[in-house]
């Protein structure tokens, strides 16, 4: 059952994300606003989300069942969903994605931590990766679904409503969840002592989120104003990118069982390089599918593979918090950044901005020092 639930929530996560993108010019056209406006407002979604990453696994989900996490969230959700219905410029649109950015921070993270908290080890990298997955299904029909709603000259706000209702029925799913509780008092007493090899996967994490909402986040646009294609088109270039992502993810819960974390993730980044690099270069619309169909592969298991080796340092509960919130401070630096790049440099900027991140990524996870994993987890079991 927790399992079903994590893998909603993270359903509902990606159809939510995949449909950003989708909805840009949209909404820019119905404000009257630039594309830019519209990006630049993913920061404050982003930036609750992640403060609520942060109080959901360190005060919230200790101390209250997880169901009544979630109804809090689906109460947030109708004030977002109000919002959403009654914005009419940038100010308005503002407030609306940070309501939105307040409950999707609490599924994500009560969806790691129902996972993180029952799994060790490999078979923690694999649930993660085979969860992941999940994320992909969505993201990669809701650009499909809101190029049809979009195409049929529906408001754009329709296409944030399923994708909501799916978060809903994961609510009804979580009060058949048994209450669960961290492990020991020795655990909290643990929080912050962990090795430097924490902070280095943690701003791994960072580098990486940083690189793939980047790109992500300039997807459609890129198809609409670089490569000329329709509203449908472009819509379909990202359902292609997350189908592919989803499809490395599911392979990544069964190659993860068997190859160490570190091993996956360089590989992984390397190929999202050669992605990037064909990028650059597109000159069709066949060669825009190749492209981001490697980055697709590449980028696919990156995230939960570095979320896993980042806890496997730590038994400390809070740690768990501190790499979600890590890791989700790129989406709050990325619309900013990738809005200055992009309006300086356009779509080779951006994309170039996201080799020197990965290439940074890269470099810090080749020095990791893995050989003695585990013996600082097992220190901690003995103290407690």
């Amino acid at each position: 059952m927790a399992r079903l639930l994590a893998y909603l929530n993270i359903f509902f996560h990606g159809a939510l994300c995949g449909m950003l993108a989708v909805v840009v010019t949209s909404c820019a056209q119905a404000l009257g606003i630039e594309n830019s406006d519209v990006v630049s407002t993913f920061a404050v979604f982003s930036l609750a989300s992640t403060a609520m990453i942060h109080i959901n696994t360190s005060f919230l989900l200790p101390r209250y069942r997880v169901g009544q996490v979630l109804t809090l969230a689906s109460l947030i959700f109708l004030v977002s969903i109000f919002l959403f219905m009654t914005c009419s410029d940038k100010t308005s649109l503002t407030w609306a994605f940070l309501s939105l950015g307040l409950g999707l921070g609490m599924g994500f993270s009560t969806a790691n931590y129902l996972l993180v908290s029952r799994y060790e080890g490999r078979e923690r990298s694999s649930k993660l990766a085979l969860m992941t997955f999940f994320y992909c299904v969505g993201a990669t029909l809701s650009p499909a679904i809101g190029g049809q709603i979009l195409s049929r000259s529906l408001p754009w706000q329709y296409s944030l409503l399923w994708p909501i209702a799916i978060f809903w029925l994961g609510n009804l799913v979580s009060f058949w969840l048994p209450a669960k509780r961290y492990e020991s008092s020795a655990a909290k007493r643990a929080y912050g002592a962990w090795p430097r090899e924490v902070y280095l996967v943690a701003l791994s994490l960072f580098l990486f989120s940083l690189a793939e909402i980047s790109f992500t986040s300039w997807l459609n646009v890129d198809g609409e104003e670089v490569m000329k294609l329709g509203v449908e088109d472009a819509a379909y270039l990202a359902s292609v990118f997350w189908f592919v992502v989803g499809v490395g993810r599911y392979s990544a819960s069964r190659v993860l069982l068997r190859v160490p974390d570190k091993t996956f993730v360089l590989f992984s980044c390397l190929i999202a390089v050669l992605g990037f690099l064909l990028y650059i270069r597109v000159s069709s619309y066949g060669l825009a599918l190749l492209a981001v169909s490697i980055l697709g592969l590449g980028l696919s298991a990156v995230n939960p593979s570095l979320v896993s080796l980042g806890t496997s340092f730590s038994r400390s509960p809070g740690l768990l918090s501190f790499l979600l919130t890590a890791g989700s401070l790129g989406p709050v630096v990325a619309p900013l950044t990738s809005q200055w790049i992009y309006a300086r440099y356009g779509s080779f900027g951006n994309v170039a901005s996201c080799l020197v991140y990965l290439g940074a990524l890269v470099g810090l996870v080749a020095f990791l020092k893995t050989r003695h994993l585990g013996e600082e987890v097992t220190h901690e079991a003995n103290a407690g």
